[in-house]
């Protein structure tokens, strides 16, 4: 490829000598500085369109910057560059070539380098490109969207969707990246600026071993996994013993805590930057390959933000630790319309009530190519003005066509070889399965039969990440697709297959604690509806049914009673409905009720939840009983207090019980970062919002380690998952149990010894493991009938005696029993016996009481 050379010269004055155009910049220097630019940087110059793919985004090479970005229909693309971030001037304003036949836009300038900040304006068919344009103006101006769904504005900055740092967030003093009648408004100087960024940090010796044990295998096995679902600034915000509170450092320092909980991968919500509004959870990125600058300490470095996660990453796995990223494909955080949240009664003092109709934020993709990144849809009777929404959030993004669908292939390859993480948690992952051709279609069956020729399936089958057994867990849902159990296999490296949060278990689990009426046997009667015998006997023993008849096995189902989206552990035995008004977690909703940000009706109804203080008249809101709290906009923090302390223990119970279904179940078990102190959110099942981040929302370490009830709580999860990890081969088999092949035998055991099944219609059941390899045995006596003790009266025989490890029942944690046994140590959970090693019983049976679960083991 013959390539176009052009001098740029800057001087002090800004004038550009060749056919730029110059808008001031001077650093103090008087000597005039030259830039030599050319289509393409010389090494790049004979690559291939698909190598040159592998560069996208501003790439230090040859004493300068390489610019590539995606493009189908613009029609002009310049990249400005400033030496004042802060100011609305670029230095240089160069237009970028694009290569014949491709949507690929290039520019190479030699002399720049580390710490350019810069930035992309576009122009298209919506928004034709005029020589006198001004920023600030309207000149070539013809529609803020035309009918292929073009919004073309060169008023607003963009970021580069590939940068690996943005200078600060929107500036909003500055200007308004908003089109409509903001359209003329420049955020040449309020926008973020993308950085030029190399990072020099030194990994550590142990690294260099943890990546090649993820390599050859000969680290963490694919069964071990125990997550932790934590948010990264929640985590150690008001974190005692942590010096860089609230951030990647923070989460480092926290590591011995988490090496000593017993959890091997700590899976942190989204750390890709977000815009300033872009809520507390953060589940709206705009720069996929950048971490959030305000996880890490304040530093003056370029670099920092990269080098602090880098630090995180290793001190996680000087602890055996993994790291799993919740990554967000679906949607950015350009958001949709602004109006798409305006309620009654209309409110004068809200200022989004005045927005035009179909203003939207112009960040990035938007406005490089709104046709080829987002799903549009007609608005209005007109076509290509919305977008389609299947995520809830107002702009789904096209997953599977050529821009987006290899940004997300790039995106994870950064994180896994630059970053080194072990793996990813795709938020509503079933839109990555959606298709171009037919993106409507919402029939799980069209779902689950297209699914292999979407990028779903080219992550699975990447070599990168099959070298480096990279972790995948879906979500496998969204507004519009269920595809819990469709997630595929990899086609080319066997025993290598997508993990997925069931949600089956979580729902069918909290039904069998939580009511009264659920049974062992109990069918689950929501979609994927072609599944059948989904009982919760088959979700103890790893959900085969979802998972077992496409190859996959057992630890392929990640297990979770809670997660960050919806109750809390505590608040799930706590309240009979959500509180998501006003409150100490919430408080925008006390302030500005009618704000969008309020979202007081948001969050799932369908809880399965239960108070268990009994009665309604322990929990008050305003003086009022419970449910008439949840039609008021004001509720008491500390509603959810039994005032019983007998309640209040049974609650403590409830939680065991819970645990030690997730625990002692086949499969990888998740927990939700926080309950192991019984963590509130005081009722509010979707606190996402930027209100939220406050410290009644982050853990309260303070109040936790000063409340016995929260240190016993804590003892007794660190203490099962210490016993689970003794029980592997039961509980996180590599494969579905078959009676005729298997070296584990497994029976349903009925509480009066005689044999039975998963279809079991009682509430009380034995799960007995015995394995034929090591002789060793595991029983799990489960009893959740309301009032009645159940006795065991014939366990399976043997040559020794049962050791009991572990028992939920509150009398081992209540008042009583510490009267009776002074000694007692108070800050230790007496439900788990001998240090989880076992005390001895007796010969024969043995006797639950209600609602408890007993493990035994010999």
């Amino acid at each position: 490829m013959k390539q176009r050379r052009r001098i740029w010269t800057r001087t002090c004055t800004g004038l550009l000598l060749g056919a730029a155009l110059a808008f001031g910049g001077c650093d103090g220097d008087s000597s005039p500085k030259v830039y030599e630019n050319q289509p393409i940087a010389p090494s790049y110059a004979n690559f291939t369109i698909s190598e040159l793919k592998a560069h996208m985004g501003a790439t230090l090479v040859d004493k300068g910057v390489n610019f590539v970005v995606y493009s189908e229909n613009a029609e002009r693309i310049e990249v400005l560059l400033f030496d004042d971030p802060e100011s609305s001037s670029p230095t240089m304003r160069l237009p970028l070539v694009r290569q014949p036949g491709t949507s690929s836009w290039t520019l190479f300038v030699s002399g720049l380098g580390i710490g350019q900040h810069y930035g992309y304006v576009a122009w298209g068919p919506n928004w034709k490109y005029d020589p006198a344009f001004q920023p600030g103006s309207s000149i070539g101006y013809i529609s803020d969207c035309d009918e292929q769904g073009n919004r073309f504005n060169p008023n607003k900055l963009l970021i580069d969707p590939y940068t690996r740092r943005i200078h600060r967030d929107f500036d909003w003093n500055k200007g308004n990246p908003a089109s409509g009648t903001a359209r003329d408004v420049s955020t040449w100087g309020a926008a973020a600026k993308s950085v030029v960024i190399k990072s020099d940090y030194k990994w550590s010796d142990n690294e260099t071993t943890w990546i090649e044990n993820r390599q050859n295998g000969k680290g963490h096995d694919v069964n071990e996994a125990i997550f932790y679902e934590v948010h990264p600034k929640g985590f150690t915000a008001k974190a005692l013993d942590v010096k860089a509170q609230g951030t990647y450092r923070g989460i480092g320092e926290k590591a011995a805590y988490l090496k000593d909980l017993g959890i091997t991968a700590v899976e942190l919500m989204p750390i890709a930057e977000k815009p300033d509004d872009g809520t507390y959870w953060g589940y709206n990125t705009i720069a996929f390959f950048a971490p959030e600058q305000k996880f890490a300490q304040p530093s003056s470095k370029l670099n920092s933000v990269v080098d602090e996660f880098k630090w995180m990453v290793d001190e996680l796995h000087k602890h055996d630790i993994e790291v799993i990223l919740d990554v967000v494909y679906n949607h950015t955080g350009e958001g949709g319309f602004w109006r798409s949240k305006v309620e009654a009664p209309f409110d004068y003092g809200s200022q989004s009530n005045f927005d035009d109709k179909t203003a939207a934020t112009i960040y990035s993709f938007r406005g490089l190519d709104n046709r080829a990144y987002y799903h549009l849809t007609e608005l209005d009777e007109k076509p290509n003005h919305g977008y389609l929404d299947q995520t809830g959030v107002g702009n789904q993004m096209r997953t599977n066509h050529e821009p987006f669908r290899q940004l997300i292939l790039d995106n994870l390859k950064y994180w896994v070889e630059e970053m080194h993480v072990d793996g990813f948690r795709f938020d509503l992952a079933s839109i990555l399965g959606v298709t171009d051709e037919n993106p409507y279609n919402t029939d799980p069956a069209f779902w689950r039969d297209n699914v292999g020729k979407t990028v779903v399936q080219d992550i699975i089958d990447d070599p990168v990440f099959q070298k480096n057994n990279t972790r995948f867990i879906a979500e496998p849902w969204d507004i519009g697709h269920y595809a819990i159990g469709m997630f595929p296999k990899s086609q080319s490296k066997e025993g290598y297959a997508w993990s997925e949060w069931n949600g089956r278990f979580r729902d069918m689990l909290r039904r069998f604690v939580n009511r009264d009426d659920v049974v062992l046997g109990h069918e689950d009667t929501i979609p994927p509806y072609w599944k059948t015998d989904l009982s919760i006997g088959n979700i103890l023993l790893g959900s085969s049914v979802l998972f077992g008849d496409d190859g996959r096995s057992p630890y392929n189902s990640v297990n979770f009673i809670t997660a960050h989206d919806g109750f809390t552990l505590n608040d799930l035995v706590t309240y009979d409905v959500k509180h998501n008004k006003c409150s100490k977690v919430n408080p925008i909703c006390c302030d500005k009720p009618y704000d969008a940000f309020c979202d007081k009706n948001s969050g799932d109804d369908h809880n399965e939840s239960r108070n268990w203080c009994n009665t309604n008249k322990d929990v008050k809101c305003n003086g009022e009983k419970l449910p008439s709290c949840d039609e008021t906009d004001t509720w008491n923090v500390d509603a959810g207090v039994c005032k019983d302390s007998g309640n209040e223990a049974l609650k403590r119970q409830m939680i065991r019980n819970f645990f030690a279904l997730l625990l002692f179940s086949q499969g990888s078990p998740m927990i939700l970062g926080g309950d192991e102190y019984m963590r509130t959110q005081y009722g509010n099942n979707n606190a996402y919002s930027d209100s939220a981040n406050n410290e009644y929302n982050w853990f309260r370490w303070g109040d936790w380690l000063s409340n016995d009830n929260a240190v016993r709580m804590h003892d007794f999860v660190r203490s099962a998952i210490k016993i689970r990890k003794q029980y592997l081969e039961f509980l996180a088999p590599k494969a579905y149990y078959k009676a005729d092949n298997s070296s584990v035998k497994f029976d349903w055991w009925a509480p009066d010894g005689s044999s039975t099944d998963g279809m079991w219609g009682g509430k009380s059941i034995g799960m007995y493991y015995k394995s034929e390899e090591t002789g060793k045995e595991l029983f799990i006596a489960i009893n959740m009938e309301t009032n009645d003790e159940k006795a065991f009266t014939h366990l399976p025989a043997g040559d020794k005696n049962w050791k009991k490890l572990l028992d939920t029942q509150s009398y081992f944690d209540t008042k009583g029993y510490f009267d009776e046994n002074s000694s007692a140590d108070k800050k230790k959970s007496h439900n788990i016996f001998g240090d989880g090693n076992g005390e001895e019983l007796p010969d024969g049976g043995y006797t639950l009481k209600p609602r408890t679960i007993v493990v035994l083991a010999r």
